[in-house]
């Protein structure tokens, strides 16, 4: 594949997927930065509890 067409060949088709790809993860990283500010505001502990047989 790198003889008959070179480099670029390794990356055609990758702004389409880029395209599809990039609104879902900017949602999912904007949501998780909202929650994870909430809980750090919150009353909350974050600590864990003790594990016992």
């Amino acid at each position: 594949m790198f003889k008959q067409e070179g480099f670029h060949a390794f990356y055609k088709g990758i702004t389409p997927r880029i395209m599809r790809v990039a609104p879902g993860q900017a949602v999912t990283f904007t949501v998780y930065e909202y929650i994870k500010e909430r809980l750090e505001k919150s009353n909350l502990a974050f600590t864990g509890g003790k594990y016992e047989e």
